[in-house]
């Protein structure tokens, strides 16, 4: 179907993933900590929205029912740095899709070009 790959067909060259065993290591961790994410209560039963919240950047809000919680991701889809205005109170926040923290002042984050996912 339209969107699918098929890994049988995909061939590693030297410009793939698979050529950059740094970054296939950051990948299969990057893989590893969004899979213990997604195992959140908060994908039993939730609500889901996006929007773009800049050039390039994707906001996305799992809320979830009950004492769920809610879950916030910000993805640069261009793998860029930056400024986004967010949806969040100001304060320090766990970043559930990396290593360390992130902080929104003034209702700004920060990205370095990572995945960022909190609980909010």
């Amino acid at each position: 179907g339209e969107g699918r790959v098929d890994a049988g067909k995909c061939r590693a060259d030297s410009n793939s993933v698979a050529g950059d065993t740094t970054l296939a290591a950051e990948l299969r961790a990057l893989m590893r900590r969004m899979y213990e994410v997604k195992k959140d209560p908060v994908f039993t039963d939730s609500t889901f929205s996006a929007r773009l919240a800049g050039d390039g950047v994707v906001y996305a809000v799992h809320e979830g029912r009950g004492a769920a919680g809610r879950l916030a991701g910000v993805f640069s889809v261009k793998g860029n740095a930056g400024a986004v205005r967010v949806p969040l109170e100001d304060g320090i926040y766990e970043n559930l899709a990396g290593e360390g923290t992130v902080e929104v002042f003034h209702g700004v984050m920060s990205l370095d070009g990572e995945p960022v996912v909190v609980r909010f």
